[in-house]
């Protein structure tokens, strides 16, 4: 072997041990990274994947929502508590602040009006789009334990989540939660997937740290970002490819805009699944051996009398429908006092206004000239009953827990604006400043570590 080979293989050998020094230093400072990274870094989002985002582009409103370091809505926070009060707010989108940017929330806009007043509290947003009473004391038994809050407001929305309540099953509260709820994603590169492996904690700490950078004014975001405009069209397809020719006949006879936004993934999807419902397939007939109903009984179902605001279930706190779904929601609340109490925190449920009990849809205009007298009256019944209130209070009571609601305030001072948005149906910015404004006086209260209704 000559010399001249002799040296290349040296150099060779030399630069091999070089990289494979490096890749070993590398990696022990990595394991050491780890070893003393902040408490407060967790493996996985509580409710979304961390420092995701997800781009809403509407016919009604223009938005990107973030999910912080933690996995919920808002800026990075951590796990022990920076301020002197920290307080969760559990609920579904009317809470997330579907539609809206992070400081047009009632959760933000409620946390700035409560630091402007001097209080030294930190209001963090547990909301999640589609969840309800079960959710929140699935997402209850998870987060407190992780983050242990003083206080936790819990939004009921109003219809909504009492008829969400026949969806879940209790569970032991602290055992089994439910898991992370991750936006839609995709798969990661080969080369970065694989540096998650190799230098997990050197590559999280540089992402993290390009992601905040990147949510700062005028920079380009550096992360996980879903479009749900796509998502939204790829669902309306899917949809319209399972209707039968008359209902697409009629959902192509729709008002052009409409029908456009639908198309484009410019309006959410799921208003079809009730404009244009799934025929109920009809009841099996009965069994040739099968004792028919006496005379009578068919004679009373034909004759019974159409449903009035007065008899139907939904209006009628004290009906058999309404009496079990007010059961339900507070077996949920009372499993979230349990968690709470557990852990040194307070709970405090709050009404949330929905449209369909303060004004006229966009959707009710639509068709409003079709609708029966009695769907009218109905309707109408709904602008002036106290019935969500009355339920969410009963189901607080047995629970355990105080209630707060603004409704009749909330319906006055949002006819002079434009409080939920047309067929979203959510909250706008100003009906989430009217909600926020009006709870501020009766959430103060409660900011007490030992208030007297308590």
């Amino acid at each position: 072997m000559t010399s001249r080979m002799k040296t290349f293989i040296g150099n060779v050998l030399l630069a091999i041990g070089s990289l494979a020094g490096i890749f070993t230093l590398v990696l022990v400072a990595d394991r050491a990274l780890g070893h003393f990274r902040p408490a407060d870094e967790l493996p996985a989002g509580l409710l979304f994947t961390p420092h995701s985002a997800a781009y809403y582009d509407t016919i009604e409103f223009k938005c990107t929502v973030y999910a912080n370091n933690l996995g919920f809505r808002g800026d990075d926070t951590t796990r022990v508590k920076t301020r002197k009060l920290r307080v969760l707010a559990l609920g579904d989108s009317y809470t997330y602040g579907w539609g809206v940017d992070l400081a047009d929330t009632w959760v933000k806009r409620l946390e700035e009006a409560l630091r402007a007043e001097g209080h030294d509290l930190e209001l963090l947003n547990l909301g999640s789009p589609g969840h309800g009473p079960g959710e929140y004391a699935d997402t209850a038994a998870k987060v407190i334990p992780i983050l242990k809050p003083d206080l936790v407001l819990v939004g009921l929305l109003q219809g909504n989540d009492l008829e969400q309540v026949k969806n879940w099953r209790p569970k032991e509260v602290g055992l089994d939660p439910a898991p992370a709820r991750a936006v839609p994603i995709e798969k990661p590169a080969f080369t970065k997937s694989l540096a998650h492996r190799l230098v997990p904690n050197l590559t999280r700490l540089s992402t993290d740290g390009l992601r905040s950078l990147s949510r700062r004014p005028g920079l380009e975001f550096v992360g996980q970002r879903t479009l749900i405009k796509d998502e939204w069209k790829k669902k309306t397809q899917k949809y319209l490819a399972s209707m039968d020719e008359t209902r697409l006949k009629n959902f192509h006879a729709m008002a052009e805009p409409i029908h456009r936004a639908f198309v484009e993934g410019e309006l959410n999807p799921a208003s079809l699944t009730w404009l244009f419902p799934r025929p109920v397939s009809p009841p099996k007939a009965p069994h040739a051996t099968a004792t028919p109903p006496p005379p009578a009984d068919r004679a009373a179902v034909v004759a019974e009398d159409p449903p009035t605001p007065e008899t139907t279930p939904e209006l009628n706190v004290d009906s058999v429908l309404m009496r079990r779904r007010i059961e339900l929601c507070a077996r949920q609340l009372e499993h979230i006092r349990k968690v709470a109490e557990a852990h040194g925190a307070r709970v405090v449920t709050v009404s949330i206004p929905e449209c369909s009990y303060v004004g006229i849809s966009g959707w009710q205009k639509l068709f409003e000239s079709i609708n029966t007298e009695q769907q009218l009256r109905i309707r109408d019944a709904n602008f002036a009953t106290t019935v969500p209130d009355e339920a969410h209070q009963r189901a607080s009571d047995r629970a355990g827990v105080p209630m707060l609601q603004v409704t009749a305030a909330f319906r006055t001072g949002s006819k002079a604006m434009k409080a939920f948005y047309d067929y979203d149906g959510h909250l706008t910015p100003e009906g989430n400043r009217l909600f926020a404004d009006l709870l501020l006086p009766l959430l103060r209260p409660h900011l007490d570590p030992a208030p007297a209704n308590r």
